[in-house]
């Protein structure tokens, strides 16, 4: 007798015969004993899963002699003839080789004959993505109305490809991957009736190395027995297995993983060379070190992970061993940096360096210092420095090596006083200070106030100590309106900082300190803007007063109306006709018929 092979001899011929599609049996199942069986089906899943096998159980059960059935019994004359493939009113289509429009023409042509010995004439058609827009276009009308005596049971592993109108036309049907631990149990049975002996561990392999597909297991089963031949020893151990498909054993992939989370390059190294060194697969292996890592990242977010990855509680125990050697940051990086690159793997000439490089380079990324941390790490010393007592966090601006390069090479132009600049100026002598932020919480009012600290020598400062000149009282909201107009001088040009300034209003000018609020609820986000130009501010505050030793004092107040309203003064009110006597302005308020409510800076 002709030998078999196993994916043939083993294919489910009833609905409980089939494994892991139990969300789609029960449907059918029931559709069948109610009578509410469908023109079209499409069933929808990866290679090797059943799609086909449940196409021809269903032709089988609804043709059945016994019908309604929820199983076709396999005895009367229709399920044997479908079984032994001679029933010629179930006919199977290869889409990939009868794709073309004149093809589907002959069908819609043959649909028309009423079936000879079955109830109903079945039209399964495989691979049905690879058919044509003009094969579909042709077949379209039939498929929504086919004679009461025709049944279409489609099958696709590229479901994207099939046209919108044919899927709204059809049952859709998508078939899950089989578990594992579903596959390691239906090849230890098989296994058990062909007189194999096979360890568990070799069938655990075989799982794995299937990918989800009843139909590959079988198959890879099928060639480890002919490997074996008709030695004495008829036991398939895992290491046959393992040397047969290329595949790395778990320890190895155990000793990997552990390398690459604790960043011990050295151990890596080596245990990659000797999986190369052994002829294993070097594709597969980076393909089990994504579902590593995947799998230990489930197995940090959830309590049950096995019902997410369905890989049996021996891998997962593995996952939960492995996922004490890495944070859930890292296993994200990691992963973000491996996923992208599988490609450009299939497409490498040296596999074994792409991959050592690629995974080394990932370690080190995964493992280096991300901002968050340093910001992070700040904020834990300024806690500290809290606790301890202390009442201030002074905080100094830190110039960039090169800026300050540039600075010496390109050195600030000389600008010459404006009118507002000379109005403003005075005349006591600049005295040289050193300037430090201190941020302060009174009041609940937040306040960003300077220390400043005179670098004038102690054993000279009685002799430089001079009378201070009487000083001219300074307007705060002039100085404030000469600080928003520097903003749109040539030599800053910061339009966006003159509308935050915008929003502030100006309080006082006391003992050198010119102090600003923003309210608090409104205006929080742009005063942390202003704060952060504070130190380009008080230069221009010095330049335009004379007084080097005047400060900005920030502050954030509650239910202040913002933005303040602008006093007319005489600077103002010269600003203010001149912008009426702009001839744009002039024609928008015609158009408009609107007049001028108010202005800035």
């Amino acid at each position: 007798m002709e030998y078999q092979v196993l994916a043939r001899k083993w294919r489910p011929g009833t609905f409980s015969d089939l494994v892991g599609q139990e969300h789609i049996t029960r449907t059918l199942q029931n559709a069948l004993l109610g009578n509410r069986i469908a023109h079209a089906y499409l069933f929808v899943g990866p290679r090797g899963i059943g799609k086909t096998t449940i196409a021809r159980i269903l032709a089988k059960a609804i043709n059945c002699k016994n019908a309604p059935v929820a199983e076709p019994c396999d005895k009367c004359s229709s399920c044997v003839s479908i079984n032994d493939g001679n029933n010629i009113d179930i006919i199977e289509i290869d889409g990939a080789s009868n794709n073309s429009v004149d093809n589907i023409r002959r069908l819609r042509e043959e649909v028309l004959y009423s079936p000879i010995n079955s109830k109903y004439k079945v039209y399964i058609i495989d691979e049905v993505h690879m058919l044509t827009n003009s094969a579909w276009n042709a077949l379209l009308k039939t498929l929504e109305e086919p004679p009461a005596h025709v049944k279409f049971i489609f099958a696709t592993t590229e479901v994207h490809e099939v046209l919108p109108t044919v899927i709204s036309r059809c049952q859709r049907f998508d078939l899950r991957k089989i578990p594992q631990s579903l596959i390691v149990e239906r090849l230890g049975k098989i296994a058990e009736s062909e007189n194999v002996q096979i360890s568990k561990n070799a069938t655990r392999v075989i799982a794995r190395a299937a990918d989800g597909g009843m139909r590959d297991a079988l198959s890879l089963m099928d060639q480890l027995i002919a490997f074996n031949g008709d030695s004495e020893n008829n036991n398939i151990s895992e290491e046959q297995v393992l040397t047969t498909f290329g595949i790395t054993s778990q320890q190895q992939r155990e000793n990997l993983l552990k390398a690459i989370l604790t960043n011990d390059y050295g151990n890596f190294v080596l245990e990659l060379n000797a999986v190369a060194q052994q002829g294993k697969t070097i594709e597969h292996l980076f393909y089990d070190i994504i579902e590593y890592l995947r799998g230990i990242e489930i197995t940090l977010l959830v309590d049950d992970p096995d019902a997410i990855l369905e890989v049996g509680e021996d891998s997962i125990e593995v996952y939960r061993k492995l996922s004490s050697f890495v944070s859930l940051e890292k296993l994200q990086l990691l992963l973000e940096s491996l996923s992208a690159i599988g490609r450009m793997l299939h497409d490498s000439i040296n596999k074994h360096v792409f991959i050592e490089t690629a995974i080394m380079k990932a370690m080190r990324y995964s493992s280096s210092v991300k901002v968050n941390d340093i910001i992070r790490k700040l904020n834990e010393l300024k806690g500290l420095g809290s606790a301890s007592g202390d009442s201030q966090l002074s905080v100094q601006k830190v110039v960039p090596y090169h800026e300050k390069i540039n600075e010496q090479r390109h050195p600030a132009p000389v600008i010459v006083p404006t009118k507002v600049e000379a109005e403003l100026k005075k005349s006591e002598p600049p005295v040289n200070v050193k300037h430090e932020t201190s941020l302060k919480v009174e009041d609940n009012v937040a306040t960003l106030s300077p220390t400043i600290s005179s670098t004038i020598a102690p054993e000279k400062e009685e002799a430089q100590t001079v009378p201070e000149k009487p000083r001219k009282v300074v307007s705060p909201e002039k100085l404030w309106h000469a600080l928003i107009v520097e903003m749109d001088t040539e030599h800053i040009n910061k339009p966006q900082l003159k509308f935050w300034m915008q929003e502030a209003k100006p309080l006082s000018v006391k003992n050198d300190v010119f102090t600003i609020c923003f309210d608090e609820e409104f205006n929080a986000l742009h005063s942390r803007r202003v704060i952060d130009e504070k130190a380009l501010l008080e230069k221009c505050m010095h330049r335009l007063t004379g007084i080097n030793n005047l400060t900005l004092n920030i502050m954030l107040v509650k239910g202040l109306v913002s933005p303040p309203a602008v006093q007319k003064t005489k600077d103002l009110d010269e600003v203010k006709e001149k912008i009426l006597n702009n001839e744009f302005v002039k024609k928008t308020l015609d158009i408009f018929d609107g007049t001028l409510v108010d202005f800035r800076g």
